[in-house]
């Protein structure tokens, strides 16, 4: 890359991040951007050896943002809090979705949900209708695999009983032993074992963010699940399933999210193994490029309200980006 691209680059890194500039400021640097970073993230390191090491790993990653936003113009890409770590440690330390063991299902599995109502709104939106909770979050564990089967199970509740309630992420991180808690896990299996635990609310097992013993009291569980079902693949159907079900839990590939901050994303290198477990809320369309317009899906994550927008990230609805349409859930309760 050229000094003048590298240049244009990291201006362009500092309108994303937000970080106010004069015309009559000094020249924008990696120092700059670093030292803002560690300043609006509070962010400090137990020693010189490892400042200048995050730092190193700072620099490689003004890199990335830079190749993620010259190939996606639909989105804003910048540095976020998780700028200091690798792609391992993003991986490891905030992801957390295993592999399926099993073969997908298809439309043809009696198993899958079918919807009745092939007629639906141009746009639609659940937390509109008071079936999403604030977002959450997991920090540095691998539990997205608890907070998307959670939140979906949140929704469930609100829709049917009329109860918008904030449910228990560290119940299944520290009793699911099918799952391996901030390992990682899957939504499926989390819902088998609600089927057989009930789900208590997050102020009788508060969330820590790391695997601990098992506490949990049944007699207190507010929920009964019943099982899980299975989404069709066709976003169409997807689409239909959501405005009758309710939030569903997707598994996405999520590399690229490590630096997402707002706009409707189509992220270059996004096609992996689906490692990332959230919450699909509604879908829409809206200004994409310049005059262009895109459908899109809005998903609720759970890395807390400051990344992307406001704890949310807008897909590109209908060409299966991030792996969205491979692998959706839905709870059903009693």
């Amino acid at each position: 890359m050229t000094k003048i691209a590298l240049a244009l680059v990291l201006t362009t890194i500092i309108a994303t991040a937000g970080v106010y500039y004069t015309m009559h400021s000094k020249k924008s640097t990696a120092e700059s951007l670093w030292e803002d970073f560690k300043l609006k993230y509070n962010v400090n390191y137990l020693s010189q050896e490892e400042h200048d090491q995050r730092f190193g790993v700072f620099k490689a990653n003004l890199e990335r943002i830079a190749e993620y936003q010259a190939k996606d113009t639909g989105a804003q890409y910048g540095v976020t809090k998780f700028a200091d770590l690798t792609r391992d440690e993003f991986r490891t330390k905030v992801l957390g979705l295993h592999p399926k063991q099993r073969n997908l299902v298809g439309d043809d599995d009696r198993h899958t949900y079918k919807p009745t109502n092939t007629t639906i709104p141009a746009s639609f939106d659940w937390r509109t209708l008071g079936a999403v909770t604030p977002v959450k979050n997991q920090g540095q564990c691998g539990s997205c695999w608890a907070f998307s089967a959670i939140q979906n199970l949140e929704g469930q509740n609100a829709i049917k009983h009329k109860k918008l309630q904030v449910l228990s992420e560290q119940e299944l991180v520290d009793c699911d032993t099918t799952d391996d808690g901030c390992d990682g896990g899957l939504m499926e299996n989390a819902m088998t074992f609600l089927s057989t635990a009930g789900v208590v609310l997050e102020s009788d097992y508060p969330y820590t963010g790391e695997d601990g013993q098992c506490s949990l009291n049944s007699s207190e569980s507010v929920l009964s699940v019943t099982g899980y079902l299975n989404i069709s693949t066709d976003e169409t159907v997807i689409a239909q399933s959501l405005v009758e079900l309710g939030p569903l839990s997707i598994a996405v590939h999520a590399d690229p999210w490590q630096f997402y901050y707002g706009g409707i994303s189509n992220p270059w290198g996004c096609g992996g193994d689906l490692d990332h477990g959230v919450l699909l809320v509604g879908y829409g369309s809206g200004p994409y490029y310049h005059f262009w317009s895109r459908d899109f899906w809005i998903i609720k994550n759970s890395w807390g309200a400051d990344w992307g927008e406001s704890g949310y990230i807008r897909i590109v609805r209908g060409s299966g980006v991030c792996g969205m349409n491979q692998d959706i859930i839905t709870g059903t309760i009693a």
